[in-house]
């Protein structure tokens, strides 16, 4: 995702995975930062808690952090 020219901006993705399911981000930048991160889509984790966890994981990352330093926060 590209750094906000604002201070505040949204952001909204969508992936299709090659199974079918799909996967929804929804999330705020604020200061260069993911906010109010919310992730789902039609899929099924388990535990259930793994979810809040991977949300929890990416609140507060940098806006433009690779797709690497973001899958190491969540693992």
């Amino acid at each position: 995702m590209a750094e906000p020219q604002t201070e505040f901006g949204l952001g909204h993705g969508e992936y299709k995975t090659p199974g079918g399911k799909m996967v929804v981000a929804d999330l705020s930048v604020v200061q260069g930062q993911l906010q109010q991160v919310v992730v789902s889509g039609d899929f099924f984790l388990y535990p259930e808690e793994t979810l809040a966890l991977i949300t929890h994981a990416l609140n507060g990352q940098p806006a433009n952090a690779s797709r690497d330093a973001l899958t190491a926060a969540v693992d």
